[in-house]
């Protein structure tokens, strides 16, 4: 029992770490979003500066950096949409490595029952024999 207990366990500690990995890929990946995202905003905001702007000085180099930004907008959410795939495939593999852990546990638990059980079913056979035997002597 202990052996199969044992490789159980390395098991488990395995795709513990495996979920532990991947959790820690995702929550990279989410920062990354986030900073992305941030970036984003910022691109809005000085886009929005800039047409106030640009409505009172109607000059190129404005509408240079009108485009530019608008560019930089695009490409910015260009990034955030692949990121947001790795995010969601991410997940999913944590999702997976998490129901693969889970199924483990299970099988250790279930394996431990069964052991119960059988330790349970020795226990009491040994107290039918003494008992038995006890009775055989009172009877002899």
């Amino acid at each position: 029992m202990n052996k199969r207990k044992s490789g159980l366990e390395t098991l488990l500690k395995y795709r513990k770490s495996v979920e532990e990995q991947y959790r820690i890929e995702l929550a990279n990946l989410m920062a990354k979003e986030l900073k992305e995202r941030e970036k984003l905003d910022e691109i809005r905001e000085a886009q929005r500066l800039i047409q106030r702007e640009f409505k009172t000085k109607k000059s190129g180099a404005y509408l240079m950096y009108i485009d530019d930004l608008s560019r930089r907008s695009v490409d910015q959410k260009r990034a955030i949409h692949e990121i947001n795939a790795e995010v969601v495939g991410k997940r999913d593999q944590v999702v997976e490595a998490s129901k693969s852990r889970k199924t483990i546990e299970k099988v250790q638990d279930k394996r431990l029952e069964q052991y119960r059980q059988y330790l349970l079913t020795q226990e009491n056979k040994a107290l039918d024999e003494i008992a038995t035997n006890r009775f055989s002597r009172k009877e002899g």
